[in-house]
């Protein structure tokens, strides 16, 4: 999804499936990394987000809850992010797990350079 902010970095506007400006490579991008002071504003959103059946895909998504925070006048903000891994579905996550196995046994195992013969 995509955000689009005030100077300040406040959230103004906000769309999970579809580009908000032109330029969408210079826009913020959502990357499911989420943080409410409360967990009960997460529950509020949420819930008014099923009650009005706000699916996209057939699917409700989190991403959708910020939409919410802004319309109901919570203060949503952006953080900047330098690197990110995507785990948006079972298979994403499945494919880092075993990537992150082999790199992790294959730099710490004997026979990666400065180990062999230790």
């Amino acid at each position: 999804g995509w955000l689009l902010t005030d100077e300040e970095g406040n959230v103004k506007e906000v769309s999970v499936k579809k580009a908000l400006s032109d330029d969408p490579m210079n826009d913020h991008a959502i990357v499911a990394t989420f943080w409410f002071r409360k967990g009960q504003i997460f529950k509020e959103l949420t819930n008014r987000m099923i009650e009005k059946d706000d699916r996209i895909n057939q699917e409700f998504y989190v991403d959708q809850v910020m939409k919410y925070a802004v319309e109901a006048g919570y203060r949503t903000k952006v953080f900047e992010i330098e690197k990110y891994i995507g785990w948006g579905t079972p298979e994403e996550y499945e494919y880092y797990q075993n990537t992150i196995k082999y790199w992790t046994e294959f730099v710490f195992g004997p026979d990666f350079l400065g180990h062999e013969n230790e």
